[in-house]
């Protein structure tokens, strides 16, 4: 979890290190946008299929008891 938001922010700080210096700042920023957007989904996919085996999980214990 911790690593991902670290990569995160180095994909950022790299997209704006180029914009700041690069020939196409346009391109470089949207790139940059798109890596972030992804791994943020993929944070939040994973996320919530954990939450939802956990859940999952949960409700077949009940089952095995009744």
């Amino acid at each position: 979890m911790a690593h991902q938001i670290f990569l995160v922010l180095i994909s950022s700080y790299s997209g704006v290190s180029l914009f700041m210096h690069g020939p196409q700042p346009l391109i470089i920023i949207s790139i940059a946008f798109l890596m972030v957007l992804s791994s943020v989904s993929a944070i939040i996919r994973a996320r919530t299929l954990k939450r939802q085996s956990y859940i999952s999980n949960i409700s077949s214990n009940f089952e095995h008891f009744a």
